[in-house]
């Protein structure tokens, strides 16, 4: 590591004046694309006296050298200017799938650029529409502004297109957030030692192989003049924070951080608080199985001329959500390249549908490492389906759920707790319903393995129908 830092120490940023500029040569300035329109001139903003002189001293680092170095940071008001600019087409990834990637590795790395936006240089024509008054005059920026419309996606794409040729083997940039992934392998025996390097036996060879991944794309961002936050710079670790998630060898998990608002929320009080907790702890539900069935309680709450009563059940409902999510495994993501089956386990009741994602470990085809878990709220009319059609729906929704992540598995397993299902699907001509013929015929374009497992011993319907406690 210290010789890393030494051969790239001018890639990394520890104070203002060492923040570097993306070339020109690569990156010229950025010009606002505008529609015609009438200037316009804002009210100048009054600062509290009681930050003036922080205010004073940001503004002075930014004349100085362009970055600032205090918790208060410069953010251009920029309505006007944005309701007239002409929209970047691009748009940032999925922050799902970039955590995922970074998911079960030996080890990790986050980089950071250093007050990414002051990196981009801004065209002189286009220097007059960020004008802003201050104590020391008018001053208008000279790098991209930060509350601009465009700045996000200008800037990823920069980022981006610098580390085009490490994408996506080694790294996914999130705008200016650049997680270096490290092996799948730690290369370790059984006897519990490490594969080590030839020419020092006391490097291990995943730490090896992961800087001189490191090494390469902190090169390119050098090469182009961009420079990385020294201080918030990771640059190896057994478990890294990628957009939200903690990723670890094991998998990801949610950040501790991040889901303690939801851990930490008391018994709703109104409608609305029933609707803000759901909504909350719903984007975190592919880490809670068999969400909709745990929630069913408080959903009920939201229905049309339900009466608001927040009583022991949908107190229960609610502290079981929040201990599933604490308690949750360590999501895996599916190895595409390997043939150890990937199951997708799927139970439905009259409530909702309950699936999870999971792949069988290649040494032990009896141990399975979850990718995702998922689950569908049935409405009224669906609730009253007779029981095959409703298992038949079950299994139609879970493929169409997961149907992004079903593509290029290798040996799909399917299983149910209905064993009348395969013969449905074999013989779809008995049944004469237009609606069901239809889902046989969506479910048959998926080449899978059909198993039925017992209600006794099946994943997601042991749980969709066990009742909340206080112990699980």
């Amino acid at each position: 590591m210290h010789h890393f830092m030494c051969l790239q120490n001018e890639a990394f940023a520890w104070q203002d004046s060492e923040r570097g500029s993306f070339r020109t040569d690569f990156f010229p300035p950025v010009d606002i694309p505008v529609m015609p329109h009438t200037p316009w001139v804002q009210r100048n903003i009054p600062i509290p006296p009681g930050i003036y002189d922080q205010v004073c001293k940001l503004i002075r680092t930014k004349i100085d050298a362009g970055v600032d170095g205090t918790s208060l940071r410069i953010v251009h008001a920029l309505e006007p200017l944005n309701a007239v600019t002409i929209q970047h087409s691009g748009v940032t990834p999925f922050t799902d799938q970039i955590a995922e990637h970074f998911a079960g590795r030996a080890c990790g790395a986050m980089l950071d650029l250093y007050v990414g936006y002051d990196e981009r240089l801004l065209a002189p024509s286009s220097r007059d529409y960020t004008t802003f008054q201050t104590p020391y005059g008018a001053l208008r920026l000279v790098t991209l502004p930060m509350g601009w419309t465009n700045s996000v996606p200008i800037f990823h794409d920069d980022v981006t297109f610098i580390l085009q040729p490490e994408i996506p083997n080694f790294t996914i940039p999130y705008i200016d957030d650049v997680a270096c992934r490290g092996p799948a392998s730690r290369y370790q025996s059984e006897d519990g030692s490490y594969e080590t390097i030839p020419e020092n036996t006391g490097i291990r060879r995943f730490v090896w192989e992961h800087f001189n991944n490191l090494n390469r794309i902190v090169q390119r961002m050098k090469y182009c003049g961009g420079t990385f936050s020294g201080f918030k710079s990771v640059l190896c670790a057994e478990n890294i924070t990628v957009v939200g998630h903690l990723c670890t060898p094991a998998g990801r998990i949610p950040d501790e951080k991040r889901v303690a608002k939801i851990v930490n929320w008391g018994p709703c009080k109104d409608l609305s608080e029933v609707r803000a907790f759901l909504g909350t702890i719903g984007v975190v539900r592919i880490f809670i199985r068999n969400f909709a069935h745990r929630a069913h309680s408080l959903t009920m709450l939201t229905r049309k001329d339900m009466p608001f009563l927040f009583g022991p059940a949908q107190i229960s409902a609610q502290e079981d959500l929040k201990h599933a999510l604490v308690h949750s495994p360590a999501l895996r993501p599916i190895d595409y390249s390997s043939h150890a089956p990937a199951v997708l386990g799927v139970d439905t009741s009259y409530l909702a549908v309950g699936h999870s994602l999971s792949q069988c470990d290649p040494n032990d085809l009896s141990r399975r490492y979850y990718a995702r878990f998922g689950s569908i709220t049935l409405n009224a009319r669906e609730a009253r389906f007779s029981q095959p059609k409703l298992e038949l729906y079950g299994l139609f929704r879970a493929l169409r759920a997961w149907k992004m992540y079903l593509i290029g598995v290798r040996n799909l397993v399917v299983e149910v707790d209905a064993r009348y299902i395969k013969g449905m699907l074999a013989h779809p001509d008995l049944e004469p319903s237009a609606s069901i013929n239809r889902w046989i015929l969506a479910i048959l374009t998926f080449h899978f393995t059909l198993v039925h497992v017992p209600g006794v011993l099946h994943g997601p319907d042991g749980l969709s129908r066990r009742p909340p406690s206080a112990r699980r």
